[in-house]
């Protein structure tokens, strides 16, 4: 009798949902080849629903061998974007993406020649599906390190 009040818990522990929506990215800055590397950790199902959003209702299905790279491009360009201080945009090169188990990582790449003072992070992934969405981004220097907490009242930040 025991057995039976088991099952139905480890059917719902395995079940993919989650109570918090956050994102972690890491920004390191490669000197010699002049450019940030950008990897992005999201949990799969909120990626999903904003995709799908993105591509006006019909259903994304985020599979390995999937052919929406294209919309998750897009998708960053709109919603992750660097900035000078001169005002001029850095155009990102999406390298591709991996999966975990509720989680996809997104890898990208910006070509960065300038100094990184007055350089502004927009990151509003997300944001436009749920009110308690925060984004966490490490930007990694050589020689330093930084966090940002992107949140519904700071979608822009200056590094």
């Amino acid at each position: 009798m025991k057995l039976f009040w088991l099952f139905p818990l480890l059917f719902f522990a395995g079940v993919q949902r989650h109570d918090f929506h956050t994102s972690l990215t890491e920004m390191r800055l490669n000197p010699k080849q002049k450019t940030i590397e950008v990897s992005i950790r999201v949990f799969t199902d909120d990626f999903e629903k904003a995709l799908t959003k993105a591509n006006t209702g019909q259903p994304v299905k985020l599979e390995a061998k999937d052919r929406h790279d294209a919309l998750v491009d897009r998708y960053l360009k709109q919603h992750f974007t660097l900035t000078l201080a001169n005002g001029q945009r850095r155009i990102h090169q999406y390298l591709g993406k991996e999966f975990e188990v509720d989680a996809t990582w997104i890898y990208l790449e910006i070509p960065f020649h300038e100094s990184l003072i007055g350089t502004k992070l927009q990151n509003d992934v997300f944001f436009d599906l749920f009110d308690d969405q925060t984004n966490l981004v490490n930007v990694i220097y050589p020689n330093d390190r930084k966090s940002f907490l992107f949140n519904q009242k700071n979608k822009v930040q200056q590094l």
